[in-house]
């Protein structure tokens, strides 16, 4: 239409908006259920964390069952085939002390070397240093490597908000405590003896 319009976004309102599987438990039962209780929120053993033996922890999301048929062939264990979401917190309870007593044995490179090219929706829980790596944020474009002239070597996260049009970039890096001091002094009308009288009195730095 040629018109502009006023767009506002909230991180909070974001956050609210992804609830929608409490918010089904909570307009058909009239609340929610207790942390841990939901499908989603660790009541089903095949949607969890399980820490691996060097501290590490994998993210198992097999909710549908070609997925869960898939993970308990990979780990050679057919008998967890019959036990994926049927049957009640003690079967549930039963299968989750399984799967951490097995993934438990094993550092969290066997898994994912044992689970590589399956199609069984269990990832690696990255550390943040491995995520800046990983080659779906390079290939978006959200990690620029950058040399800071005082703090050497860093990296930017770029903006999550891809437009046609507009290229993401860092112009110049973050200045230094008071580096721009004097000119923003000068640009407010104050003069060589007004800023050493800030500076020398601590009121500018």
């Amino acid at each position: 239409t040629g018109r502009g319009r006023y767009v506002d976004i909230a991180i909070a309102d974001g956050l609210l908006a992804g609830a929608v599987v409490p918010l089904a438990t909570l307009n058909a039962l009239g609340d929610t259920r207790p942390a841990g209780g939901d499908s989603l929120s660790g009541a089903l053993a095949c949607y969890g964390q399980y820490r691996t033996q060097d501290g590490r922890y994998l993210a198992v999301a097999a909710l549908e069952p070609k997925f869960w048929d898939t993970l308990c062939r990979r780990l050679e264990r057919p008998d967890l085939l019959s036990l994926h979401r049927d049957g009640g917190a003690a079967q549930q309870a039963y299968v989750k002390d399984e799967l951490q007593r097995l993934f438990g044995a094993r550092p969290m490179a066997h898994w994912l070397a044992l689970l590589e090219g399956a199609d069984c929706c269990v990832s690696p829980v990255l550390k943040l240093s491995e995520s800046l790596a990983h080659p779906q944020f390079a290939a978006r474009g959200m990690v620029h490597h950058t040399e800071h002239p005082a703090y050497g070597p860093g990296a930017h996260i770029a903006s999550p908000v891809k437009m046609s049009g507009f290229q993401f970039a860092i112009h110049r890096q973050a200045p230094l405590p008071g580096e721009h001091t004097d000119q923003i002094l000068r640009e407010a009308g104050y003069d060589d003896a007004g800023i050493a009288s800030l500076t020398g009195r601590g009121i500018a730095r």
